[in-house]
Parts: C-alpha cells; structure tokens; sequence
C-alpha cells in the first residue's frame, strides 16, 4: 500500500471549463485567466499535498509563471508535466487500473489547446480520491 498525503476534493472538470471558456468570452479573457488559475493552484496544490512530494515546485510560482508570455507558460507546462508525473507514480503505487491513471504527456498537450488538459487532470483526480478513499 502507499503512503500519501490527504485526498483534494472532487470537483466537476468540465463545469469548471466551460466557466472559463464563458468568463473568458465575456470580460475578454480577463475572468477566463483569474478562473483557470485559481483552478490551476487548486489542483496543484491537491497533486503536491496527495503525492507529498517535496520536490515539486511551490504551486504559486508556477501559477506566476503563467503570467509571463511564452516563455513563462512553456516552463509553466513543464512543471505541470512533473506534477501529473507525480500524480502517476502515486496511482502506480496504489495500484490503479492503468485505464483510470493520468497521462501525462497527453493532458500537458492537450492544455495547449484551450486548456482541454485541465477538465481531464481534474476528472482524473476524483477517481484517485475516490480510489484512495476506498483504501
């Protein structure tokens, strides 16, 4: 059994999305950005605490990071690679069905594109509560 730190909470990915895709249309991207950042910290705060891995980056610096055009957010991509990594090794260790452990090269791709890696990240996180609550 793995040890890891306590369950986030579940919360509706794609609820959260489509509030930031119609924030983002109308106060021209300015409440889009606030959303998916406040949601941004939520989730990475939740992957740090749960993995407890001391050797991801605070998740306020890479909310900052956002904030940099283009070479800030390519960093901010990495490191929210090495935070689903994480996720992964812990779900490994709980031993997760493979169908339900994050892919991390996919949702990290996939925040590229309108930020569609999110709502998966998310989703993908209330299973790992739920699974890990069960234990």
């Amino acid at each position: 059994m793995a040890n890891h730190g306590p369950i986030g909470e579940p919360r509706n990915g794609w609820k959260w999305w489509i509030l930031f895709l119609v924030l983002a249309i109308c106060t021209f991207g300015i409440g889009g950005v606030i959303v998916m950042l406040i949601w941004e910290y939520r989730m990475l705060s939740e992957i740090k605490a749960f993995t407890q891995r001391e050797d991801l980056l605070n998740p306020i610096v890479v909310i900052l990071l956002n904030l940099i055009p283009y070479v800030g957010s390519i960093i901010a991509l990495i490191f929210f690679y090495k935070y689903t990594t994480a996720l992964k090794e812990t779900q490994q260790q709980l031993r997760m069905a493979e169908a339900d452990q994050v892919n991390p090269i996919l949702v990290t791709l996939l925040n590229i594109l309108w930020a569609i890696g999110f709502p998966l990240t998310q989703n993908n996180l209330n299973k790992t509560w739920e699974f890990a609550g069960k234990r």
